[in-house]
């Protein structure tokens, strides 16, 4: 789940990504967000030099998810209120199956 929002969002509300994520602070998000690993570019599967930690920062209550092709090359790759689950839920689908 934080990949998909990493590659969705360049940044989101703290608050947001906590819920998503059914975490309780910052620095459980920190602690998750460092040990999960985003690929870059079209980087082959354990070439780790491609590799960059999902969560860029987390200052005051805005995450900064690393920056990758899929939420850069939008203008406005920042979050926006009102995502429901079912949005949410078919861009993990349509995710899931480009990755196949």
């Amino acid at each position: 789940m934080i990949q998909m929002l990493a590659k969705t969002y360049r940044s989101a509300p703290l608050s947001h990504v906590l819920a998503a994520l059914d975490l309780k602070d910052a620095d459980s998000l920190k602690a998750f967000g460092t040990k999960v690993m985003l690929m870059l570019d079209s980087a082959e599967v354990g070439n780790e030099e491609n590799e960059v930690p999902v969560v860029e920062k987390v200052e005051g209550d805005v995450v900064t998810f690393a920056a990758n092709p899929d939420n850069s090359k939008r203008n406005r790759s920042g979050f926006k209120e009102g995502a429901n689950y079912c949005d949410i839920s078919s861009m993990m689908a349509k995710f899931a199956l480009h990755g196949q």
